[in-house]
Order: structure tokens, then sequence, then C-alpha cells
């Protein structure tokens, strides 16, 4: 379960940050749905998505001062997140990879049916 605990770290990362950056609206519907996309491409053996790096793609309150920041912060999470899906989907054991892969449709309830 080494994939898997690391993906859980990433994800405990991103939560703490979404919750940080909540006045930026980083725990809204939209950038949750944004990072859930993130997460669902790699598991599909799909790119980055390109609409996961400015403050204006993860549907922050770009006005508001702290925003770009904000938006640094979550896609470097993301990006290190999609990587140790991708490590996980070609190297984990197919027990492994079969347990992260439900428990990512799980997750990512808002980016895996479309």
């Amino acid at each position: 379960m080494e994939y898997h605990d690391e993906l859980l770290r990433w994800i405990e990362k991103h939560e703490k940050l979404s919750g940080d950056y909540s006045h930026l609206g980083a725990m809204d519907t939209e950038p949750q749905f944004v990072w859930q996309d993130v997460l669902w491409c790699a598991t599909e053996g799909r790119p980055y998505p390109a609409n996961a790096e400015t403050a204006g793609e993860w549907e922050l309150y770009e006005r508001l001062p702290g925003a770009g920041a904000a938006a640094v912060r979550l896609t470097m999470v993301a990006r290190c997140a999609y990587g140790c899906i991708t490590v996980a989907r070609d190297c984990a054991p197919a027990k492994e990879w079969r347990h992260m892969r439900e428990f990512l449709h799980a997750h990512c309830w808002r980016a895996n049916n479309y």
C-alpha cells in the first residue's frame, strides 16, 4: 500500500491548502472539481489538465490578494498527486492499483462521470 499511502499524504496536503485558502474560494465546488479532474486524468492515463494552473483556472477569487500564490501551491500539490498516481498506475502491483483505482473512483466523484 506504499503508493496509496503516498497519495493519501498528497490528498491531506490538498485538504489543508484548501482550508488555508478557503477565503479565496479554494473549498468551493469549482476548485474541488479541478482537483478531482487532475486525479481522475492521472487515473485514466490522460495528460495533466490544461485548466489547473492559474487562479482563474482553479476558479479561485482571482482578484483578491494571494490568489496567484494559492494557485501555485494548489498546482504544485496537484502535480505531485498526479505523478504519484501515474507511477502507481505503471508500477504498483495489480492488487494495489485496483484498490487505488476504486478509492480514486469514489474520491473523484465530481470528475469521473464526464
